[in-house]
């Protein structure tokens, strides 16, 4: 399972010092080899909503690409659920394509059922907003409702363009009236320049910069790492807490025609990142050469 996209920086970069799920996923996991990360998610229970498609890159194969939202069960417990999750409404296909691939919801809602029988007593959650502009992602906003089969979650978003989104971790305890919580404080921040593969990566690792950093010591690694993080900045995240919807519950979509069409994906070039994309490659081959790495 990958999870970078080949947007700089990478939209896990963003969910840093969150304290969340991710956030540890992220930098205990993920970044350390893809057998620890396999081990640490794999059979969980997760709802996913991407874009299908068909990936003729590594043989003709069917796969949920990008990936708009992502809901992992991370405890199953009859009393006391948590699951971890993100929500955005753009991303691209990495190195099975060019193009961003920006859904247009309806209303730029994004909606998720968690499902449980009965409603939950209270919902804790630590959420998070993020994108390179502070003030357009702190217009995000968030809801939560009893439905009859488990909670109803809202997410509203900011135009695809803008490229914001919400990464987060949910404790909901089962019984009666929602109770919303507030956010956890971010923890100290997270040691970063761990891997090469998380500035340089774009889901197939490029050969070359790959094998001229095998040949760098730990320590000349992790400068490269730094300098290449540095070459883009974006606004920390904030945290966000959601809030009891009043609305009445909305009626469930019914597809039109032969196929169901509950939104619209229209692929966009994104030159700027493939601008940021070709900068980092240079400053890689850059840092190499003044190494004398051949």
């Amino acid at each position: 399972m990958e999870l970078s996209s080949n947007s700089i920086p990478t939209t896990v970069d963003y969910w840093d010092d969150t304290n969340t799920w991710w956030d540890d996923f992220h930098h205990n996991y993920v970044d350390n080899n893809d057998e620890a990360a396999h081990g640490h998610i794999d059979g969980k229970f997760a709802i996913i909503v991407g874009l299908l498609g068909l990936d003729s890159q590594h043989g003709v194969h069917s796969e949920l690409h990008p990936v708009y939202a992502m809901f992992v069960h991370v405890q199953d417990d009859p009393t006391q659920d948590k699951w971890a999750f993100f929500v955005r409404n753009w991303g691209d296909e990495g190195f099975c394509g060019n193009d961003d691939e920006p859904a247009y919801f309806p209303g730029r809602r994004l909606r998720v059922l968690i499902p449980h029988s009965g409603p939950p007593q209270s919902v804790g959650n630590n959420v998070w907003v993020y994108g390179d502009n502070e003030d357009e992602f702190n217009q995000q906003s968030w809801t939560f409702q009893n439905a009859n089969e488990g909670l109803l979650l809202t997410f509203n978003l900011q135009d695809p363009s803008k490229k914001d989104g919400f990464v987060g971790d949910l404790t909901i305890n089962w019984g009666g009236i929602i109770l919303a919580a507030s956010p956890r404080a971010a923890q100290a921040a997270t040691p970063q320049g761990k891997s090469f593969r998380s500035v340089t990566k774009q889901e197939d690792e490029d050969v070359i910069l790959k094998e001229k950093f095998a040949k760098l010591d730990p320590a000349t690694q992790k400068l490269l790492v730094k300098q290449l993080k540095s070459l883009t900045h974006h606004p920390a995240a904030k945290p966000k807490l959601g809030t009891l919807s009043t609305e009445p519950l909305p009626e469930r979509p019914q597809p039109t025609g032969k196929f169901p069409a509950y939104a619209i994906v229209k692929p966009v070039r994104d030159t700027s990142a493939e601008a940021r994309r070709a900068q980092r490659r240079e400053a890689a081959l850059a840092f190499f050469k003044a190494q004398g790495v051949e």
